[in-house]
């Protein structure tokens, strides 16, 4: 009976959380380190009292310390396992007996963030989350008079399978803990846990009750190794395209860049950078799609800056890239960049396909006059090749909307998505391809969906951006501008 009642336990906290998840979205989380520590206390036969460990004459309390390696296996699961070394001790001034023992502990475990599995899933500083797994522990024991400190007893000092001869015995940890994000890569936890033993002789002594316990209470340091932004996917055009212009306006040889300006792309803030970019796309709705916009000027992805000289070719090997890597060297950085695109739009979308296909998170697109580096903040004083002005406001039969995210499921909770971002337009979604797409608002202006664009980034929706559409089919928003 005993067993069965051990092996029940056993699965129930092993499959509650696994349940509680969608087989899609498994493995699919960073891994992370984290080291703790704090006190271990036995709750057993030979203690005072049956809920406060005493700190006096033989005290209870005893210190344990552990480290944990994590996986992090849908929006709400967490796999981990742990090591854990401790001490226990327990008195029992009525039988005049007290004990001292040593524990080693390896447990697997997964953890469910409640806070996102009650209330939805959401960037929090603060989660409660509840923890049960599996795992063997071993033990040595002294069981002493206490009055003498004559060995009465010993248990896991010979005979038993684990290091030195330690007793080895199943263990059931459980438990609940709250994990404080400081950033992206840091974050502190708090986490109190019950740890029952399938024995009753972790204190060297047979009682009424068949398990033994102890429990392990901890504040600890997670360390998330390569946790980045969770962004939208982003829908790209084709490949064969980007490629057919990068090849027409690459020239034949490498480019040795001038000097860089002070200000550098990156640096622009982001409301600013988005007012660039919309005058930008105003110039070039006016010009053909492989027509020159700027006299001069061409659009290139930054992929890398090093203080050290990193051969072109290592760093095309390193970002597993295709294309050919420039090397531009100034104010002691040598900046890496890819690419040669006539038009601002066309060199975005190809450092969007660098960021989705190759991993290259940190590119972002810079221009050149003449094999000289310009600064996006004074670009538009650079000189259009038109005179004519470009209408911004198509026909009756073009609009606008704002595309929020694009999903290969369709399981985005449109309410919920609302409910979050204070969204007040209708979400309407539709399928192309293997993308589920999701948009808000239609308008007939261009600049009015510029405005509503902006008051989404501003909610937290920093990737959303126009698409144009012609009656209710999709068309590229260069071809809806012209």
């Amino acid at each position: 009976m005993k067993t069965r009642i051990f092996v029940v336990a056993i699965l129930l906290s092993i499959t509650l959380p696994v349940t509680a998840q969608n087989s899609r979205e498994l493995f699919s989380g960073p891994w992370s380190v984290n080291v703790n520590v704090g006190p271990n206390l036995f709750y057993g036969d030979i203690e005072v009292y049956n809920f406060f460990p005493v700190m006096h004459n033989n005290s209870e309390w005893r210190a344990a310390f552990g480290a944990m390696i994590q996986k992090k296996i849908s929006r709400v699961v967490t796999a981990r396992g742990q090591f854990l070394y401790g001490e226990l001790s327990g008195t029992k001034r009525k039988y005049s007996k007290w004990f001292e023992a040593d524990i080693l502990e390896t447990s697997l475990s997964a953890t469910l963030d409640l806070s996102s599995f009650i209330w939805g899933v959401r960037d929090r500083k603060l989660s409660v989350y509840a923890m049960g797994g599996i795992g063997l522990t071993q033990w040595r024991t002294e069981l002493k008079d206490l009055n003498t400190n004559e060995v009465i007893r010993t248990n896991g000092y010979a005979g038993g399978s684990g290091i030195g001869g330690r007793t080895v015995e199943a263990v059931l940890p459980f438990g609940m803990g709250l994990d404080y994000k400081i950033n992206d890569n840091w974050h502190i936890n708090l986490e109190g846990s019950l740890r029952p033993v399938n024995s009753d002789l972790l204190d060297a002594n047979v009682g009424d009750f068949p398990f033994d316990f102890y429990s392990y209470n901890f504040v600890g340091v997670t360390y998330v190794f390569n946790k980045r932004k969770i962004m939208p996917p982003i829908e790209l055009p084709p490949a064969e395209e980007l490629i057919t212009e990068q090849e027409a306006q690459q020239p034949a040889e490498e480019i040795v860049m001038e000097e860089l300006p002070e200000t550098e792309p990156d640096d622009i803030l982001e409301k600013e950078l988005r007012d660039i970019e919309d005058k930008i796309l105003v110039d070039e709705a006016g010009k053909g799609i492989f027509e020159p916009t700027y006299a001069g000027v061409v659009f290139r992805v930054q992929v890398m800056a090093s203080r050290d000289n990193v051969n072109p070719e290592t760093v095309k090997n390193e970002l597993n890239l295709k294309e050919n890597v420039y090397l531009n060297e100034g104010n002691g950085w040598f900046r890496y960049s890819v690419g040669s695109f006539t038009k601002y739009w066309k060199a975005k979308e190809y450092k969007n396909l660098l960021v989705s296909k190759y991993n290259v998170y940190d590119a972002f697109v810079v221009a050149y006059r003449e094999n000289e580096r310009m600064s996006l903040t004074g670009f538009t004083g650079a000189n259009v090749i038109t005179d004519q002005p470009v209408a911004v406001t198509p026909g009756k039969e073009i609009s606008f909307r704002v595309q929020l995210l694009a999903s290969l499921s369709d399981d985005v909770d449109i309410a919920h998505l609302a409910q979050i971002y204070g969204i007040t337009e209708d979400i309407q979604v539709e399928k192309e391809g293997k993308w589920f797409k999701y948009t808000a608002g239609s308008f007939l202006d261009f600049q009015e969906a510029l405005k509503y664009r902006d008051q989404l980034a501003r909610k937290g929706i920093k990737d959303a951006f126009v698409v144009a559409y012609d009656k209710q089919a999709r068309v590229p928003l260069m071809d809806a501008l012209r």
